[in-house]
């Protein structure tokens, strides 16, 4: 989702990547947001974003190299842009419970499931599987102003508040899934810290 709009004479872009608590960070700005604010995201079956190179993406999670392609230089230079990261282990295994919510054979045995979607390159290009990295990052280095963390939410929403001048209210829990634990073995593991190396090298996440 990207969103845009003047508050205090700043301009924002929210970079939504999933599995980071967005929705609850969406509705405590709202308040502050103006009615004409674009973004990435269904109200009453409309796509609020009329950028159609953008809208026609579907899914709402818009990288900082699409944006950077479809929008004005103005815009997408001296906006403020910022997103919120989560550690790339945590992240995967709560988008598979999300994903395999209702697969008995998740039920059953998670941790073979997981290696096998994850060996698989379809499942490996999810929205919700592929490294942050690759949506916050323009050559290889952090396109964001302001890079929060799912691990200090609240923390890092206050100080984001604190750089925008706002006085946006508190986080609520909205589509919040019931996060449960399958700790990867040695192999998965191994298969994890393979695949999300850049959200640990550039995000700043240790092995």
């Amino acid at each position: 989702m990207i969103r845009c709009d003047c508050i205090a004479r700043t301009s924002i872009h929210i970079f939504r990547v999933t599995k980071k608590a967005t929705q609850s960070i969406r509705q405590a700005l709202a308040p502050c947001l103006s009615g004409d604010d674009w973004q990435q995201h269904a109200r009453f079956e409309q796509i609020l974003l009329p950028v159609r190179a953008l809208a026609d993406i579907g899914h709402g999670h818009i990288s900082a190299a699409e944006a950077q392609a479809h929008l004005p230089e103005v815009i997408f230079d001296d906006y403020f842009k910022f997103a919120f990261s989560r550690h790339p282990v945590d992240r995967f295994l709560s988008a598979c419970h999300f994903l395999f919510r209702d697969d008995a054979d998740f039920s059953r045995d998670p941790i073979s499931v997981m290696k096998t979607a994850l060996s698989r390159e379809r499942f490996r290009q999810r929205i919700l599987i592929r490294p942050q990295s690759e949506l916050l990052c323009l050559k290889g280095e952090i396109a964001m102003d302001f890079v929060g963390r799912y691990e200090n939410l609240e923390s890092d929403f206050h100080e984001l508040n604190r750089r925008l001048g706002l006085a946006a209210g508190g986080l609520a829990r909205i589509n919040a899934s019931v996060e449960q634990k399958s700790e990867p073995d040695d192999e998965l593991q191994a298969m994890l810290d393979h695949f999300y190396r850049s959200d640990y090298e550039l995000l700043g996440y240790g092995v």
